[in-house]
């Protein structure tokens, strides 16, 4: 997550430099954000329910919908 989040950060101010990116780069960069988003909401849910059973099938179909959208 440091990382990834690191990588958006530097992104973002590579974007921002004189002759830097832009266009196709921002489009990569809502994309990646949109990632980080849906994998920390899946950090969340895998960590709020107690019972295993239900945490594994509940985190199992929200990673086909995530998969979807990413």
């Amino acid at each position: 997550m440091l990382f990834y989040a690191l990588g958006l950060v530097t992104g973002m101010i590579w974007a921002k430099l004189p002759g830097g990116l832009t266009g196709a780069a921002t489009l990569k960069q809502n994309s990646a954000a949109i990632a980080f988003l849906l994998y920390c909401a899946y950090l969340v849910l895998r960590n709020s329910i107690d019972e295993e059973q239900k945490t594994a099938k509940i985190s199992a179909i929200y990673n086909i919908f995530a998969f979807l959208v990413k």
